[in-house]
């Protein structure tokens, strides 16, 4: 569940990248990407960590 949520955001971000690279400002372009990466690497850290937390829990309750 989580790795979807994650293909599906970085898929987003990617679409978004491309809509930018349209554009010619360069300043607001590399603050723009380096948000978007930081969200993504946001997102990636939090599927795990939730992921972990969900396995953990199904281990405690059934083990």
């Amino acid at each position: 569940m989580s790795i979807n949520k994650q293909s599906i955001s970085l898929r987003y971000s990617l679409k978004e990248l491309s809509q930018l690279f349209d554009q010619i400002e360069t300043e607001e372009l590399n603050l723009k990407i380096n948000q978007i990466i930081r969200w993504t690497k946001l997102n990636y850290w939090f599927g795990r960590i939730s992921f972990l937390l969900f396995v953990g829990i199904v281990f405690y309750l059934f083990f």
